[in-house]
């Protein structure tokens, strides 16, 4: 995201986000280590999928983890943007939560939007 020449060829492309595997003018969203697979044309094994139980305990940790790191986001550094990334530590904050708020409503049947995985704090 740093990489001037970088960002231009993912507007180029059409992506807004990272991360993004591409080759030519095709591209994906490289999330999805079943898509990347895939978009390689590799004949490969992408791991269990997980049932809801475990997800739900991977969710529970990472949210417990979120809680904890978030209050050490010192408070005069929150408008600045992480090292190395157009983002600031307000953002991340609210990225943290929004993502997996974003995953449950999608789970209860939401439409899964840009906004979601990339929208911003409120105002």
């Amino acid at each position: 995201m740093t990489d001037p020449d970088g960002l231009a060829e993912l507007r180029r492309l059409g992506a807004r986000s990272v991360p993004v595997l591409s080759r030519g003018d095709d591209w994906i969203f490289a999330q999805n280590i079943g898509h990347v697979v895939m978009f390689l044309g590799l004949d490969e094994p992408t791991g269990p999928v997980l049932p809801p139980d475990a997800l739900m305990q991977r969710l529970r940790l990472f949210l417990r983890t979120a809680i904890a790191i978030v209050p050490q986001m010192p408070d005069a550094l929150l408008a600045k943007d992480v090292p190395n990334r157009p983002r600031s530590y307000i953002a991340l904050a609210h990225h943290l939560f929004r993502i997996p708020e974003g995953m449950l409503e999608v789970a209860a049947g939401a439409t899964l939007t840009n906004d979601m995985l990339t929208g911003g704090p409120p105002p």
